[in-house]
């Protein structure tokens, strides 16, 4: 299934090691903490309220590491955090004051920024990386299919080409997705979205590290969890060798 990474590694940390990641298209967080005009600096945020998403969520999830890890901020103590739910209603929150910042990802971060909104604080700019969108799978699927994995895995693969190659296309998709996006908005969110694709998906053990650590706020056991087992790079690595991803960007 498409998804982010999250299940597959929320499952091995709470020792259910059914699941294996086999593909990543994208390895950042594409998001950002907007606030308030008024508030300017991160320091500003204490006492505030940041709406986030539903709990336990990636992008709850995502806040919580931010503030701890990244700007020295206790979520609930120094912060408080409302779950808001939908970037729509994130949005709302922000435009009738009920929270003073929230957490968006594109396309909705670039909304809230034309309407005036302060971009607080970039999860790209201070290296947040994550299994944002994989594919993963039951284990034992991948063991008794695996030409099945690889014809869907190339299928993938080949739509990231069609993506990056053919912008008319990808577009008139997005338009129809994303109802209301603004021609330049949906631009944006296109070229954004085009350099965060990986053209070789390989799922990465480094970005697995960093999803574990982000995790361990949550769950403290995420430091004892082995992310070599989160992942079977296997596949993707014989496509590259056949040379089938290489022949793709020569179109």
């Amino acid at each position: 299934m498409l998804a982010t990474g999250t299940g597959a590694i929320t499952s091995h940390i709470l020792g259910v090691k059914d699941q294996v990641i086999v593909l990543t298209l994208v390895n950042k967080v594409g998001g950002a903490i907007v606030s308030k005009p008024e508030i300017k600096t991160t320091e500003d945020l204490k006492g505030k309220v940041i709406g986030t998403g539903r709990p336990g969520a990636l992008a709850e999830t995502i806040v919580r590491y931010v503030l701890r890890a990244k700007l020295g901020l206790v979520p609930d103590r120094d912060v408080k955090l409302l779950p808001v739910g939908e970037p729509q209603l994130a949005l709302q929150g922000l435009e009738r004051g009920i929270v003073d910042a929230a957490s968006f990802s594109m396309p909705a971060m670039l909304i809230a920024k034309k309407k005036g909104f302060r971009e607080l604080v970039s999860y790209e700019k201070i290296g947040i990386v994550y299994p944002y969108n994989t594919v993963t799978m039951l284990r034992q699927t991948a063991a008794k299919n695996p030409e099945l994995v690889e014809r869907f895995l190339k299928v993938i693969i080949e739509g990231i080409a069609t993506f990056k190659a053919n912008k008319e296309k990808s577009l008139a998709v997005m338009r129809k997705y994303l109802r209301g996006a603004s021609d330049d908005v949906l631009e944006e969110t296109y070229q954004y979205t085009r350099n965060e694709l990986e053209e070789v998906p390989v799922p990465s053990l480094p970005v697995m590290k960093s999803a574990l650590d982000m995790l361990s706020l949550q769950y403290p056991q995420a430091k004892q969890t082995d992310p070599s087992l989160l992942i079977d790079p296997s596949f993707v690595k014989k496509i590259e060798a056949s040379g089938f991803i290489r022949e793709l960007y020569k179109k």
